[in-house]
């Protein structure tokens, strides 16, 4: 699979990995015994539980846990589509519920809350009903759950939230179509598909916790970019005059855009359901002025056609991430993220910040990432082991640059360098050069593409700079010419802006022995084979690799004379193992090898890179 599927190799892996109750008051869903109408006791117990949704504009794929009153957890996972059903037999409410797992392709935690009365009902699990929790107790909701001291949490508190959050947000519910008696604890809902769901497709809620005595969440509308905040210190039931989300300009219209750009993409699948389609069939799908990766409208749909891997590609977890419908008169423009799966549901790539753009009231077209050159960032962690089999470990962050055409985006001179900035990076950022022969940026000076920030082996411990970058960290890249000028480019759209799932491992997470677990591991050549590996047909294996996702192996030799054969491959792992075939070209008569290095990279939780790395070179090399 290529850019739109899985990532073209180089030198690392951009792979995966990827929000409860309680009171004891009036008597709970805890009883044991249930009275006959005879007048007798029935000692059998009562079964009895509780259903609901989980979901964060896409359904949750993972687990729900419940804890009561008492501070028994039972855990379920959760079903197709978001649903789930936990037998809540035994416990004492009010109980408090944490759904974990990914939605989107994002990692989620978020929470909700149940009394007795709602025993054999219906609770979801959604960021608005995170929130609901959150106000009854004052604190984040993870904090409430963790402590366990929910007891006095009643019905009345729920419900007065829950109705308090429904009168803020009312003019927005009522634009995307959400009847007026939604409850937003307990109205059953279905992922993909109701008006409800679409809500939490454009209302997004933080929480910023600077202040740990007066947390303050936020939500905000993806569509208008209006803004509400919700003080945790007070509850929101108690707070007067509080503002609404009263804007909602285009929201109507962002319930239909939002089906037109999931249509879109499940278009472009459909071309490959069964084989490959032609340049022209492709292009009949993207935008004239496509761009993504270096790429324009003609390059990648060449590229396409030519892809047989794509065959029987689907498109899961759309998030989309924003709708403008100001910028550009007469069109509107959409920032979406999602996944790629192949033919047999094995995930390719996340891609993010990927435009569509419809126009006027024409269908939705794919419009690109609208990168002059194609920028790959990563969490990434090396376990390199060398000649007498000793590892050295390192974590930090690669930025992989690469201007494919030259001039493809500017009219005048070439990238001679970029810079990118972001959180845990020196100030003014790094450097990055552009080699003149092609290939990736490298760090001025370095002549590697990858920023260590933790290691061992007297490497510089920067785990405060890691400490400090937050989940989807945002990078800046901005390119150069020779005479130290910004190169700009047409295309009216913000670009250059990536961001990073979750930060890299710091020193004390790089080695503990959770870490341990994750290495992938190459299984052959064995490090004594490999160091008289000179060319010839051979097979590497790897195992303890993420089933779900591509991974990547490569095989290489150099000689100390500047000759340099190599083979690599995207690896398909589903039951943890890969292998690929390679023949290397001996080297050229009088010509010594100077080194040889084997590379396996999986990825992991948020879509953190592990690679483990033979690397065995001669001391003349060093």
């Amino acid at each position: 699979m290529n850019r739109f599927g899985q990532p073209l190799r180089r030198f690392a892996l951009l792979g995966i990995t990827a929000a409860v109750l309680s009171a004891c008051g009036g008597g709970g869903s805890s009883d044991s015994s249930t009275t006959t109408p005879g007048g007798g006791t029935d000692t059998t117990p009562t079964s009895h539980s509780i259903s609901g949704s989980a979901a964060a504009g896409a359904p949750i794929v993972g687990t729900v846990t419940v804890k009561d009153a008492n501070g028994t957890t039972k855990q379920v996972a959760i079903g197709e589509n978001g649903k789930f059903t936990v037998d809540v037999t035994g416990l004492v409410a009010p109980f408090v519920f944490r759904a974990s797992g990914v939605a989107a392709g994002n990692q989620w935690t978020i929470y909700s809350a149940a009394s007795s009365a709602d025993v054999d009902g219906t609770i979801n699990v959604t960021p608005l009903t995170d929130l609901i929790v959150a106000n009854v107790a004052g604190k984040l909701a993870a904090d409430y759950f963790d402590s366990g001291n929910f007891s006095s949490m009643s019905k009345a508190q729920l419900d007065a939230e829950s109705a308090k959050l429904a009168e803020r947000l009312r003019p927005i519910l009522a634009a995307m179509g959400v009847d007026a008696a939604t409850d937003l604890l307990r109205t059953p809902f279905t992922p993909l598909a109701d008006p409800l769901d679409k809500v939490l497709d454009i209302i997004q809620v933080s929480y910023d916790t600077t202040d740990q005595s007066a947390i303050v969440a936020k939500l905000t509308n993806i569509v208008t970019a209006q803004q509400i905040t919700d003080s945790l210190a007070t509850k929101a039931a108690e707070e007067a005059n509080a503002a609404t989300m009263s804007t909602t300009t285009n929201v109507a219209a962002a319930a239909d855009d939002i089906t037109g750009i999931r249509a879109a993409l499940n278009g472009y699948a459909a071309l490959f359901a069964t084989s490959v389609p032609t340049a022209a069939q492709i292009k009949a799908l993207v935008t004239t002025s496509f761009l993504s990766d270096d790429l324009n409208a003609t390059r990648f749909a060449d590229e396409e056609a030519g892809n047989t891997g794509n065959i029987g590609v689907k498109f899961t977890d759309i998030e989309i991430e924003n709708l403008d419908y100001t910028s550009v008169a007469g069109q509107v423009t959409a920032k979406v993220n999602f996944t790629s799966l192949d033919k047999d549901g094995v995930i390719g790539s996340r891609q993010r910040g990927f435009r569509f753009r419809r126009v006027g009231n024409g269908p939705w077209l794919l419009h690109g990432n609208r990168q002059c050159v194609a920028i790959e960032l990563s969490a990434h962690m090396t376990k390199t082991v060398d000649a007498s089999g000793a590892a050295h470990l390192t974590s930090g962050l690669e930025f992989l640059l690469e201007d494919s055409f030259p001039g493809n985006c500017q009219t005048s001179t070439p990238v001679v360098y970029a810079t990118v900035e972001g959180p845990g990076l020196p100030q003014g950022g790094l450097r990055y050069v552009n080699p003149e022969l092609g290939g990736y940026f490298k760090i001025d000076g370095t002549g590697s593409t990858f920023y260590p920030m933790a290691g061992t082996d007297g490497a510089p411990d920067l785990s405060d700079a890691v400490n400090s970058i937050p989940d989807k960290a945002a990078y800046k890249v901005t390119l150069y010419d020779g005479d130290d000028n910004v190169i700009n480019w047409t295309s009216g759209d913000p670009a250059y802006i990536v961001k990073l799932p979750k930060r890299p491992l710091n020193l004390t997470e790089l080695t503990s022995a959770e870490t341990a677990a994750k290495w992938p591991v190459i299984d052959s050549p064995t490090r004594e084979a490999l160091a008289s590996y000179a060319g010839g047909a051979t097979t590497v294996n790897f195992s303890n690799m993420n089933p779900a996702v591509y991974g990547w192996g490569y095989i290489g030799y150099w000689t100390q004379q500047g000759t340099v054969e190599s083979a690599d491959g995207d690896l398909q792992a589903k039951n943890g193992t890969a292998s690929f075939p390679a023949t290397l070209l001996a080297p050229p008569q009088g010509e010594t090898i100077g080194g040889r290095d084997v590379r396996i990279v999986t990825s992991r939780e948020g879509w953190r890179e592990y690679m483990t790395r033979y690397y065995l070179y001669s001391s003349s090399m060093e």
